[in-house]
């Protein structure tokens, strides 16, 4: 991080940015990317992943199995989550718990067609 300081330092005395020697940098007001496990926008994420994944293998392959994406649904139990269910717990277990399932189901897609491949 010393080195990173004095490279852009010194950078931008060059540009005439800066006067002095020393500058000093608040990094407390920076946006935090945390994502917990549990958190329905993580969960939304596997699943598109997983799906990506899905279709990708399916084109090079030349596979015809039909999947279900869950795209629409997906989308629409995350927005409930976000929306409808701020405040109330039971509600919202049971859209992540609706999700969980569906990024079940998708995984043993993929696996029927791993399977499927190595078969």
């Amino acid at each position: 991080m010393k080195r990173i300081e004095a490279l852009l330092l010194e950078t931008w005395s060059e540009m005439g940015l800066v006067k002095t020697k020393r500058v000093a940098v608040d990094t407390t007001a920076q946006p935090k990317n945390i994502a917990y496990p549990t958190d329905a926008d993580f969960l939304h994420r596997i699943r598109e992943k997983i799906v990506k994944q899905i279709k990708s293998v399916c084109e090079e392959v030349t596979l015809r199995k039909p999947s279900r994406t869950y795209s629409r649904v997906g989308k629409k139990h995350l927005l409930r989550i976000k929306k409808l269910y701020r405040k109330k717990l039971e509600g919202r277990k049971e859209e992540i718990r609706k999700l969980k399932e569906m990024i079940r189901h998708v995984v043993d897609q993929a696996t029927c067609i791993a399977n499927s491949l190595y078969s």
